[in-house]
């Protein structure tokens, strides 16, 4: 009987380990309670995924380990939440910018319970699928997410089903955000993205200070920063509009050789908001993230939920018990010498197709999944 259950207790550490491996590739899981970490890979990229949050917080090129979420070195794996939430892709749930006096008193986290919380890995499919899932009962929303990482190019696929739990049908906002900072924000890093008008959210007014990508009017003499590139260093932050059908952002370090982007439907994540801020550590951090709502701090909430900017409006409605599924994809590419811009990204079927400016001329890449 001894035998038995240690046998018994045998299989199910193993299990809990999850560790599964075949010729080609392998998915991993490690269960610490506090914090468990999840690595999925192919022949040319590693991402990890940090349970705590559900944040990417490490995507690398299997031949240079340079990490772009790392702050302050390029090949940080460090795991504990306090680090991760400064980096790496997390959702934001509920609201864009600061919680109301109420929702904080209720407990509410700061952008909201997915970012905060300890997801659960609920199913594995293959060596480069897995599914997880968060609750988060103080917006009454149950997430189940699936990442299919392709056989073979640095590109994967995330889709996120969004349940209301409730008996009442409410507003939610949404938000996929990413922070870089340095080195991977430095002199030489650019920003480019099919989005079109915007305003900085310091002016209080949408339409007062009106401008279109990449020029964003800072101040009420009409002085303009370039938003595509990384040399302004006070704070900010621009919220603009994507009006194509697809919605698109790549963030490139020519010097490291390193671009990461992602795509997605812009009925969808009709929002793209980008802000900089050095709070954390002195490091000059920039959120690049694109959502459901662009309206943050500098409306009240009754005129976040009416104000219509350029047709595209601010939240998304969800019913009682009802659901929706949204999905996006992130890849990355080893840039060649001689980078300019990203010209366009788009789609056909499970195939992005990404146009960079290289020395003069347009090269094409195709990403599967």
């Amino acid at each position: 009987m001894k035998s038995i259950l240690f046998l018994i207790g045998s299989v199910i550490m193993l299990l809990l380990s999850v560790r599964c491996t075949t010729q080609e590739k392998e998915l991993t899981i490690n269960t610490d309670i506090k914090d468990s970490i999840v690595t999925i890979e192919n022949d040319t990229i590693t991402a990890v995924f940090s349970m705590m949050g559900g944040i990417l917080f490490n995507i690398h090129e299997k031949a240079n380990n340079i990490n772009p979420f790392a702050c302050g070195k390029t090949t940080d794996t460090k795991n504990t939440h306090s680090d991760v939430i400064q980096k790496g892709h997390y959702i934001c749930l509920g609201r864009f910018g600061s919680l109301s006096p109420g929702e904080a008193k209720q407990g509410m986290p700061q952008d909201g319970e997915l970012c905060n919380n300890l997801w659960k890995v609920s199913g594995l499919k293959g060596f480069r699928n897995i599914k997880m899932t968060c609750d988060a009962p103080l917006d009454g929303i149950y997430v189940t997410r699936e990442i299919t990482l392709s056989s073979v190019d640095p590109i994967m696929k995330i889709t996120e089903t969004y349940a209301n739990e409730l008996s009442i049908g409410h507003p939610i906002s949404i938000g996929q955000c990413s922070n870089f900072c340095y080195p991977f924000m430095d002199s030489s890093s650019r920003i480019f993205t099919n989005a079109t008008f915007g305003y900085l959210q310091k002016s209080g007014n949408p339409s007062q200070y009106d401008f279109t990508w990449p020029k964003a009017v800072i101040d009420t003499l009409q002085e303009a920063i370039d938003l595509s590139t990384n040399y302004y260093h006070n704070d900010f932050s621009s919220s603009n509009v994507i009006l194509d059908s697809l919605g698109w952002v790549t963030v490139a370090n020519p010097k490291m050789n390193i671009l990461i982007g992602y795509l997605w439907k812009a009925q969808s994540y009709p929002w793209l908001n980008i802000s900089q801020s050095s709070q954390y550590l002195n490091i000059p951090i920039k959120k690049i993230g694109f959502g459901t709502t662009g309206l943050a701090d500098s409306l009240p909430v009754s005129q976040k939920l009416t104000t219509i900017f350029h047709g595209i409006r601010n939240f998304e409605f969800i019913d009682a018990k009802d659901n929706f599924t949204k999905n996006y994809y992130c890849f990355f590419i080893h840039l060649p010498s001689g980078y300019i811009k990203t010209v366009s990204v788009n789609q056909q079927s499970e195939t992005v197709i990404v146009q960079l400016l290289i020395s003069g001329k347009v090269k094409e890449f195709r990403l599967s999944i």
